[in-house]
Parts: structure tokens; C-alpha cells; sequence
């Protein structure tokens, strides 16, 4: 079997769920990889099923990632990843079989903001909200 067949048999073979250890049958989940900045703990990873029957993920924050399980390993395990180079597709399938552990990010509810009528703590605006509305072409009776 040739390189591209080990490789589909490596993507049919390995579960993303299983490979991070979501139990049950969360889909939709907190990014793990390491380029994702975690400002908040909003679930944005997907985790479907493809048209070709393999399975894929695709963040939909702000690190934009998508892939298979070969992908996630390889963002997850090896530095400046590329799923276009076959070396990091190579190692990063090699790594599947071998005992590795990744503890993905683990959601927590979104810390409470403020209250209705705290908005009055943060007015009058100061200079750097003005200029940063006057860029945005809002003028400062609009902020008033």
C-alpha cells in the first residue's frame, strides 16, 4: 500500500473525538489548537463528517483552521505545522500510533459582564474612544 493509501486508512481508521478525548457526541467544542487565542471560551471547533466520508474539523473563531485527524495532530504536535508538506503529513500520521496525550481546552460559562446601568462609569468618552469613532466615521454627538 502506497503513502496515500496508508493515509486514508489512517483518517478512516482514527476518530477526532477519540484523539482529544470529547466524550459523548459533542460536536462542537472550545478550539485546541495552539495558534487559537483564547479570549473567550466560546466553542467554535466543529467536528462533521465530510462528503468523501472522512472526518474533518474547522474552527470558525479566530485561528480559521480546518482539516482531518492527520491535521489536528500535526497542529497540535508539531511546530509550524503544514498540511500541504507531505514530511508534516507524514510524521503527524506516524504520530496517531504512537501514546501521545492532548488536553483539549475545557469550556467554561462566560464570566457575567456588566450591568445594565454600568455603562454611565464609562462616559464621558475619553480622547482615544473619540479617535477611535472618528476613524470608524462615527462623529462625537453619536457617542453622546
Amino acid at each position: 500500500m502506497g503513502l496515500a493509501g496508508r493515509l486514508r486508512e489512517v483518517r478512516r481508521l482514527y476518530d477526532i473525538r477519540d484523539v482529544l478525548g470529547v466524550e459523548g457526541n459533542e460536536y462542537k467544542i472550545v478550539c485546541p489548537l495552539p495558534t487559537h487565542v483564547h479570549a473567550s471560551n466560546t466553542p467554535s471547533f466543529v467536528i462533521f463528517q465530510h462528503g468523501d466520508g472522512t472526518q474533518r474539523f474547522r474552527c470558525h473563531g479566530n485561528c480559521g483552521r480546518e482539516g482531518d485527524v492527520i491535521d489536528l495532530v500535526g497542529y497540535l504536535q508539531i511546530p509550524g505545522y503544514d498540511q500541504h508538506n507531505r514530511d508534516h503529513v507524514h510524521r503527524a500520521a506516524s504520530l496517531l500510533g504512537s501514546d501521545f496525550e492532548i488536553a483539549p481546552v475545557k469550556w467554561e460559562p462566560p464570566k457575567k459582564g456588566l450591568s445594565p446601568a454600568a455603562w454611565h462609569q464609562y462616559f464621558p468618552p475619553g480622547e482615544e474612544v473619540i479617535e477611535y469613532a472618528r476613524r470608524r466615521g462615527l462623529h462625537a454627538n453619536t457617542l453622546k
